[in-house]
């Protein structure tokens, strides 16, 4: 098992702060007062940049917003949640003010330093899902299992990390219009069909990934490997 950020460490706040997540059930017609229930916090919380928050308040707070996307019924009269929202959610903590993960790759060289401390260090929803590292001739394969859970927000939180990954090593890599071009040597494989979400899909990750697949993977060519990270 790779050595996680357990649940309990003082740096776990900072890459499930609920902020986002609270924010953007809201703008999705889900209630304040019952997402705050659900994580057991306040109005004044929601405020604190250092609030600590365990994966069980987090996920109580995420699972409102889940369910509200599955319901046939409209929420306040408001768009209800895309079934998809990890997607979204993934776009929010690319910023690297909202999600460590997104910071930690930022201050990364080359991607296969990147892929290293994601691999080590898996900073996002650590009790959902973990990495298994696979390796062809010329291909790295970062493949995510269920931790021990058949939660239903596993496929929100897949959707979120690939999401992320890819769109900071996107944005800070010099290769993007290799990564937009049909000849790319990065896919995201999800293993769920995601027909509802394909035109998302297709501009999160620049026509990139690839749905009803047998797993959840990252593959990536190792000629991308040793390519320099750079903001500038």
């Amino acid at each position: 098992m790779n050595n996680l950020i357990n649940c309990e460490s003082k740096v776990f706040p900072w890459h499930l702060h609920p902020a986002q997540l609270y924010s953007m059930a809201m703008e999705f017609g889900v209630k304040s007062h019952d997402l705050l229930a659900a994580g057991k916090l306040t109005p004044e919380n929601i405020k604190q940049p250092d609030l600590y928050i365990s994966w069980r308040q987090y996920s109580a707070i995420a699972s409102c917003l889940n369910e509200a996307g599955h319901d046939n019924l409209e929420i306040d009269k408001n768009r209800k949640p895309p079934i998809h929202w990890g997607l979204e959610l993934g776009q929010r903590l690319t910023m690297a003010s909202h999600g460590l993960l997104s910071l930690a790759i930022m201050n990364c060289n080359t991607w296969q330093q990147a892929l290293d401390l994601m691999i080590q260090y898996k900073n996002l929803v650590t009790a959902l899902f973990y990495i298994e590292v696979k390796e062809t001739q010329s291909h790295i394969i970062l493949e995510l299992h269920p931790e021990f859970t058949r939660s239903e927000l596993l496929t929100q939180y897949i959707d979120c990390f690939f999401t992320i990954v890819y769109q900071v090593l996107y944005q800070l890599s010099s290769l993007k219009e290799e990564l937009k071009s049909e000849t790319s040597e990065l896919i995201i494989h999800i293993k769920a069909d995601r027909e509802q979400a394909q035109a998302e899909l297709d501009k999160i990750f620049h026509g990139n990934c690839i749905d009803k697949s047998y797993g959840n993977q990252i593959c990536i060519h190792k000629r991308y490997l040793n390519t320099e990270i750079n903001a500038g």
